[in-house]
């Protein structure tokens, strides 16, 4: 069994265990995650597009050579930051030399070292040992990457990406991360984030809802120009939010803080931060935020007729709207319309366009009663 040739340029293997992936990948086999607008968008940042996909375009001669000499800089500027990697081997004894990103609960997001290329690999297509590593990646003594220097109990750390478009406020594209105080590298660390209506913003905070002292908050802005076509104060571009903005942030996020706690991710939003979950859970065959959080929160917010697709390992969806409210019957509805979650609802009384006390209050009650007892247990 020999390792794969080197690789280092989009002319190798489309599969990660070398030779013979196909477009139309069946259930079961790996995925390239490859930039989105290969099939369709004008390229701009061809580190930042990145997508798991059923079928794979292949990209005109042009934007190929174009990116086989970007990924050869990239290889040969980042070739030295792979310190902690792992060789996978699938049923055929296939070698895959990768740094492990993100393990979720049926599958794992790798970068291959060769040639730098991302890919979404099946529990189900890992030799035994490796599933095993898989498994217990993150858990105290067990995960072979440590965090981010940058990353300290109490820290506040501003994660720039400066390859990605402005926010929807105008500014640079910026993720801020919390650590909280009692954080400690060898113990898992569950994570919280909520976005807000209109413009949102990058701020991170607990917002009353989780305990702080506990949870890394992170602050997600969404993009400039990723409006609804028909409403431009409603962000409405949900591939846009999704391929170029948000996935590759968390992919830094979980990479940065590598034991942050699959058992309880939290993702909420009010107004425009609603419907931004809603409508990537609706339109991403992947799954979008569910490949890193099992638990939502829908503050009378929530677009869209399609189906909700939670984690496969299950998880949780609070839906609350104000009874006067505008966004009412579209909340309402997107809540009926979920698969893989468990849901609860709350219409606060008397109120209108608002995420306010007594819906924060039947929200927190409700982690704090129902969720978090299933997931990660009390302090």
């Amino acid at each position: 069994m020999n390792p794969l040739p080197p690789s280092s340029s989009l002319a190798a293997s489309r599969h990660p265990f070398g030779d013979g992936f196909r477009t139309g990948a069946a259930e079961g086999e790996a995925k390239l995650d490859t930039p989105r607008h290969w099939r369709k968008r004008k390229p701009t940042s061809p580190g930042s597009r990145l997508r798991d996909l059923t079928t794979l375009g292949t990209p005109p001669m042009e934007k190929r050579m174009k990116y086989s000499v970007i990924i050869l800089v990239g290889a040969f500027l980042c070739v030295q930051s792979f310190a902690d990697t792992y060789t996978f081997t699938d049923k055929s004894g296939r070698k895959l030399e990768a740094e492990v990103l993100v393990v979720n609960p049926e599958t794992v997001v790798v970068r291959r070292v060769s040639d730098m290329r991302v890919f979404t690999l099946p529990f189900s297509n890992l030799e035994d040992a490796d599933l095993q590593a898989m498994r217990n990646w993150g858990k105290p003594g067990l995960a072979p990457k440590a965090p981010d220097p940058q990353v300290e109990p109490g820290k506040n750390i501003a994660v720039a990406f400066p390859d990605l478009a402005p926010d929807r406020n105008g500014n640079p594209a910026v993720m801020n991360v919390r650590i909280p105080q009692n954080y400690d590298p060898n113990k898992p660390v569950p994570l919280f984030i909520f976005m807000g209506g209109g413009n949102g913003s990058n701020g991170a905070s607990d917002g009353g809802l989780v305990d702080g002292t506990r949870f890394v908050t992170a602050g997600l802005p969404f993009p400039k120009g990723a409006d609804n076509p028909n409403q431009s104060n409603m962000v409405g571009d949900f591939d846009e939010i999704w391929d170029n903005y948000h996935r590759p942030m968390l992919l830094k996020l979980f990479e940065m803080v590598p034991n942050l706690d699959r058992r309880l991710c939290i993702l909420g939003g009010f107004s425009n931060g609603g419907h931004c979950i809603a409508g990537v859970l609706q339109s991403q065959k992947n799954g979008g935020y569910s490949e890193f959080f099992n638990c939502f929160i829908l503050a009378d917010g929530g677009v869209g007729s399609s189906t909700l697709r939670g984690p496969a390992s299950g998880g949780y969806l609070f839906a609350t709207w104000g009874e006067n409210s505008p966004n009412a019957n579209s909340t309402r509805s997107v809540a009926k319309k979920v698969k893989g979650l468990k849901v609860e609802t709350y219409e606060m009384p008397g109120a209108g366009h608002t995420f306010n006390k007594d819906g924060k209050a039947a929200v927190k009650a409700w982690l704090d009663k129902v969720v978090i007892p299933a997931t990660i247990g009390q302090n």
